[in-house]
């Protein structure tokens, strides 16, 4: 490890911190981790020894000069608003919140909550995030929960690190809302027959096709978490 090394490896992952240790990257200083003297990372670095990496039990961190991620505070959708409600203690034995949904890539506030919303056994009026990228939901908070402060949910979400996604057994709760408006009106028909589902092409080619045929994959991810999945061939 070099210092150029970590930050070109934390700079193309999106980080706003790299950090020299064992290579780190973050992108915000986690409690407990306070400041001390430069004098106590002065530890060469292995792949360079004119370089210093940090120390035992002490980090070199170098900032980006990105935006430092935060905690979304409120969601609208076209539905409602989902507000932050807390960060609260949450373990295997017990949930505070008892449905888990799968995100391929890992879960954002908006993601969550859409998949909360979407979801067959729903729709939950909450959702969380927990752990960087789980997804989770539920109908009410779990007996065992409890709120803790804030800061213990600082854990940069996987997908986004704009976000703040919960931390290891602490979820970042939040809560629904529905809109006042009301819902949109009932389907003038039922039930369609004979279309085609098909992709325009927002720059078609001079002399070709305008739209191509789409083809509807279902897949199930994980045990009832169904995705679907567009495919189309071009020649």
């Amino acid at each position: 490890m070099t210092i150029e090394r970590c930050i070109e490896t934390c700079d193309a992952a999106d980080y706003k911190y790299a950090g020299l240790e064992f290579g780190n990257c973050d992108s915000v200083i986690q409690l407990p981790g306070e400041q001390v003297e430069d004098t106590e990372c002065a530890m060469t670095c292995s792949g360079d020894a004119t370089q210093t990496c940090g120390g035992p039990s002490r980090i070199n961190v170098f900032d980006s000069g990105r935006p430092a991620p935060e905690t979304v505070q409120t969601l609208e959708t076209p539905t409602g608003t989902w507000d932050y409600t807390g960060c609260y203690t949450d373990s295997a034995a017990g949930r505070t919140l008892s449905f888990g949904i799968n995100i391929p890539g890992g879960a954002t506030i908006e993601s969550c909550s859409a998949a909360c919303t979407a979801s067959s056994s729903g729709p939950f009026p909450l959702s969380g995030v927990e752990n960087r990228n789980e997804c989770w939901c539920g109908h009410e908070l779990g007996e065992t929960a409890l709120p803790v402060d804030d800061n213990l949910c600082r854990g940069v979400c996987t997908a986004d690190h704009s976000q703040f996604c919960g931390n290891a057994n602490r979820i970042s709760v939040y809560t629904f809302t529905p809109s006042a408006e009301p819902p949109p009106g009932a389907c003038e028909q039922a039930s369609v027959a004979n279309f085609t589902l098909v992709a325009e092409f927002k720059e078609p080619e001079e002399d070709g096709p305008a739209s191509v045929p789409l083809k509807v994959i279902a897949v199930e991810m994980a045990s009832n978490v169904i995705w679907t999945i567009l495919s189309v061939r071009i020649s």
